[in-house]
């Protein structure tokens, strides 16, 4: 979550936590009065960054399930397909066991950017 303001496994739990109190055994058709319940369970029903992150995968994850069930993919669920295809971008990320030192080489910034391109990425 780009905006989250607590660590990976503090996040995991709220995740584990909010689907248990207010997803769990619930119709997933239901986003509109799970996204409401989710939301509106705190006291100062301020928009919490970190909460509306977590309510997000929740409830994408409940569009996937609908989409699923009745066999069509979310764009017709939600108006319909607009584009035939979307540009796509990452960021540069050091590789799985590399350190943060990966930002001040630039040679190694370029090999992990051709490595992108490689997967699809044009931006």
């Amino acid at each position: 979550m780009y905006a989250a303001t607590f660590g990976p496994h503090v996040i995991a739990s709220m995740i584990e936590d909010v689907f248990m109190r207010r997803f769990a055994g619930r119709d997933p058709f239901q986003i509109e009065s799970l996204w409401r319940e989710s939301h509106g369970s705190g006291f100062s029903l301020r928009p919490d960054l970190t909460l509306m992150g977590v309510v997000s995968g929740l409830e994408m994850a409940c569009w996937d399930i609908i989409g699923k069930s009745v066999e069509q993919p979310i764009y017709n669920l939600m108006g319909g397909k607009v584009n035939e295809r979307l540009r796509s971008y990452t960021y540069l990320y050091p590789a799985e066991g590399e350190d943060d030192e990966f930002y001040h080489d630039p040679e190694r910034s370029a090999e992990r950017a051709a490595e992108y391109v490689e997967q699809g990425f044009t931006a």
